[in-house]
């Protein structure tokens, strides 16, 4: 219901008035990401968090709950060179940035290069997609305690 709040208000429609496509962009069934003519959406949910972006531009929303342990997928997730002292926080930047780029899970995490610790959050390199790094936008999220978090915008090239 809040992501049909959010378009009808960007809209200017009532939420009633909003009907969401979900159509997977693979297979075809409805199960993909939310779309609405003209509208960026993207949700995002773990553990007893959920959340919701909305924008003019591509945008994607990642929360993670800690008590996940991701030290299984590490090799799924961390790029080569990439430095990382909290997994959680690598896992959400890298699908906020999968998400408001489209591709999904469909991509390799390890194609993402993202800052390291210490580091202000940035995409420093997509493998075959040397334009993205300059026209994204970063930044990590603390949605609530025991939680990492993390958005992506794209900018008009």
């Amino acid at each position: 219901m809040w992501t049909k709040r959010l378009v009808a208000e960007r809209a200017g429609l009532s939420p009633g008035e909003i009907a969401l496509d979900r159509t997977c962009e693979d297979c075809g069934r409805p199960h993909g990401r939310p779309r609405y003519p003209g509208v960026h959406i993207s949700v995002t949910h773990s553990g007893a968090l959920a959340g919701v972006a909305v924008a003019d531009v591509p945008i994607g929303i990642d929360v993670e709950q800690r008590d996940r342990p991701l030290t299984e997928v590490a090799s799924h997730l961390v790029a080569p060179g990439e430095r990382y002292d909290d997994l959680h926080i690598l896992w959400t930047r890298k699908e906020a940035l999968l998400k408001a780029t489209g591709d999904g899970l469909r991509v390799p995490m390890t194609d993402l290069l993202v800052s390291g610790p210490g580091e202000p959050p940035a995409l420093l390199g997509w493998k075959d997609r040397p334009d993205l790094p300059s026209r994204i936008l970063l930044d990590d999220l603390e949605p609530a305690p025991a939680y990492a978090g993390a958005v992506a915008l794209i900018r008009p090239a």
